[in-house]
């Protein structure tokens, strides 16, 4: 098992939160268990996924880095046929031009166009995971839905336009089976460290 303390990525202060890595095992959940150690309020949390899409710095490209890249070096600034480093433009300059959306800004900008387009595609937000396997009400479209109007238009019919109730329960019941595997998996890891410790004291 190694354990190594997390430091502020500009000044290097450790910071009081630590890297846990564990061999696997069946009981690698019970480390989600402990709440306390060494007379210290402490939890554990399962690693965050990472949401950041690799983009090389040789040919600007999104999914792959320069050490997997055989096309032709595109400039980050100018998007010219050589690498970045070869640029002439030293100074500051706002005439950029972005190689893979061909707008006015630099090709590693994270507002570039073709970059939300991956980031939607790769890590879709929860709402439209459920916008896209739920059917919006009859009469209503997807756009409507996407742009929160949801309402019924205004019929002549005298009965109100049933609803379907069923699929709100389904979600939240999905949610909550999300929830219950998530502290599963605590547990496992919580229940491990605190037999580590045991067996160390």
């Amino acid at each position: 098992m190694d354990i190594w303390n997390v430091k502020q990525r500009i000044t290097k202060k450790p910071l009081s939160i630590h890297f846990v890595d564990i061999k696997p095992s069946d009981n690698n959940k019970e480390i989600y268990n402990i709440t306390t150690l060494l007379n210290t309020i402490v939890q554990f949390e399962a690693p965050h996924a990472k949401r950041k899409i690799p983009q090389c710095i040789r040919c600007q490209q999104f999914g792959h880095t320069k050490n997997y890249c055989r096309k032709n070096p595109r400039c980050v600034k100018c998007a010219a046929q050589h690498l970045t480093s070869e640029c002439p433009r030293k100074a500051k300059n706002d005439n950029v031009k972005c190689v893979n959306c061909h707008e006015k800004h630099p090709a590693n900008c994270r507002g570039c166009m073709i970059h939300k387009q991956i980031q939607q595609k790769m890590f879709p937000r929860l709402i439209e995971r459920l916008i896209e396997t739920r059917p919006p009400p009859t009469g209503v479209t997807y756009a409507q839905v996407v742009r929160g109007q949801t309402k019924l238009p205004q019929t002549n019919v005298s009965q109100p336009p049933t609803t379907d109730t069923a699929h709100p329960a389904n979600d939240l019941t999905e949610l909550k089976h999300m929830m219950k595997n998530l502290l599963d998996q605590m547990g496992t890891l919580i229940n491990l460290i605190t037999a580590l410790i045991s067996k160390n004291n």
